[in-house]
């Protein structure tokens, strides 16, 4: 073997040992991957969600009977899409997970968090956005995950983007409808136009208005406490629900036939 040979046989051996070195170096300091935040709980599974918002009540969602229904207060049906939209967290992909242990859970927004989300106990921390690529850190137990930003914005929801617009829910079934002092219900057909009622929009509660009639809708399930609010400029004229922090926008027609003439008097 030639001089110049045994000169390229040694550079060729010194580079593969440097990417073999490379190779184990990469091993060691490229993160831990799993590929699902959630492998062992299928969103289809999940019947139970908790939202927490930094400084608020809990929002706690049960699956009944195929609906999805805050659990507190009750009769409150909410939109399956919004809350698909949560459960489908569970199957979100890991970019990379860290140990918590190893990690500064101040700097990656984790140590005083603004959102918290629950899906069947297993409570999902939400942290603030990766400076390179815009990913967001989560924290699930003892590991800090990445997953993409998208699934901030579906954890992130507020009650008026969450309660259905239909204002009556679908699994109870109309009994009585009170306006006031005033019983609404000696016109049959007024139950069920409360019954199918679906609003335009559901918002949330509009600051001043003025409550105009207080409503109760009695059902099998227990009963909705309701008010007719109106507001002179700009003209505004909803049914509120004040427990919730909501307000529904119908057409004017409507909304004339679910409240009688009698009481649209100013």
């Amino acid at each position: 073997m030639t001089l110049g040979h045994q000169r390229l046989l040694l550079i060729l051996m010194a580079l593969i040992g440097i990417a073999a070195l490379a190779t184990i170096g990469r091993q060691y300091l490229q993160p831990h991957h799993t590929a699902v935040l959630l492998p062992e709980l299928a969103p289809a599974t999940i019947d139970r969600i908790e939202i927490q918002h930094k400084g608020a009540e809990p929002i706690q969602i049960l699956l009944q009977d195929d609906h999805w229904m805050l659990s507190e207060p009750a009769l409150s049906e909410l939109r399956p899409a919004r809350v698909q939209e949560m459960t489908d967290i569970a199957g979100a992909e890991s970019l990379a997970d860290y140990p918590a242990s190893e990690a500064d859970l101040a700097a990656l927004g984790l140590a005083s968090p603004n959102l918290l989300l629950s899906l069947n106990g297993n409570t999902i921390i939400f942290g603030d956005r990766a400076p390179v690529g815009g990913n967001r850190y989560v924290q699930l137990g003892d590991r800090i995950h990445l997953i993409q930003d998208q699934h901030h914005h579906s954890a992130n929801q507020l009650l008026a983007e969450l309660v259905s617009p239909k204002l009556i829910p679908t699994r109870v079934t109309v009994q009585r409808v009170t306006l006031g002092s005033g019983d609404v219900n000696q016109v049959p057909p007024q139950v069920d136009l409360w019954a199918n009622a679906a609003a335009e929009a559901v918002q949330p509660l509009t600051a001043g208005t003025r409550t105009r009639a207080k409503i109760e809708v009695e059902t099998d399930g227990g009963t909705l406490h309701l008010e007719w609010r109106t507001l002179d400029a700009p003209p505004l004229s909803v049914i509120a629900r004040p427990e919730l922090g909501v307000q529904y926008h119908f057409a004017a027609e409507q909304l004339h036939e679910l409240i009688p003439a009698s009481a649209m008097v100013p």
